[in-house]
């Protein structure tokens, strides 16, 4: 939180330079005051909803935030795409509906790109009482109701969960977001199919498989171990 002022001054000089670059190369100012807009009411909506009482040691359980179809991932780092969509947006020979489809195909690239992140630091974020889309799934499956928990406890329970299906769970959702960002990509052909814009979106879609991979790997080997254990008392 004590870093919320100087993040607001990076903002507003965001903006400033982004309105410089969009007055250059024609595009409309409403395409960066959407996003911005969007913006605080995805981080509003977080504040709210996603961030529980910590003291380091325990952490207090409220109703978990409902993520829905998870765009509210994509709205949230509407920054990453500010400069791209206004862009696109000065260019004369594309279509309202190609445009739309490129939105959508950022907007599926931002959401797996958060899982990703999600995934890897779901642990930190428990500890600081960051409630992500990857902790919501592992409390949900878990079965955590609201109350007041041991962190180092609750951890273990839900590292169990995360690999007996956590991790399958998020990486295919994560891989669900790369397809559908990659069809729109194809279908808007705003973009080569051989873009930059593929290769970002191609790197998650892989961390996901590997994350499944890893998943099938572990799984595979605590069968066999424990198929050996049972050979030996038999």
């Amino acid at each position: 939180y004590e870093l919320i002022p100087a993040a607001n001054t990076a903002m507003r000089l965001a903006v400033q330079n982004y309105h410089t670059v969009a007055e250059r190369i024609g595009a409309k100012d409403s395409i960066l005051e959407d996003c911005f807009a969007q913006m605080d009411e995805a981080n509003e909506w977080e504040l709210n909803n996603c961030r529980y009482p910590t003291d380091g040691e325990n952490i207090q359980i409220k109703a978990l935030p409902e993520y829905g179809d998870r765009r509210m991932l994509a709205q949230r780092a509407l920054a990453h795409i500010a400069g791209p969509m206004s862009y696109i947006d000065s260019l004369l020979d594309i279509t309202a509906q190609q445009k739309r489809l490129v939105i959508l195909m950022f907007e599926h690239y931002l959401v797996a790109r958060q899982l990703n992140d999600d995934i890897h630091d779901w642990q930190d974020d428990l500890f600081s009482g960051q409630i992500t889309y990857a902790v919501g799934v592992l409390l949900r499956i878990a079965g955590v109701n609201p109350g007041i928990y041991e962190l180092g406890t609750l951890r273990k329970k839900l590292q169990k969960h995360f690999w007996q299906s956590g991790l399958t769970d998020i990486s295919q959702t994560i891989i669900f977001h790369t397809k559908k960002a990659q069809d729109y990509l194809v279908e808007s052909q705003v973009l080569e199919a051989d873009s930059p814009a593929r290769d970002l979106i191609r790197t998650i879609e892989v961390s996901a498989i590997q994350g499944l991979s890893l998943h099938s790997s572990s799984k595979a080997f605590l069968s066999s171990f424990s198929n050996d254990n049972n050979a030996r008392t038999s």
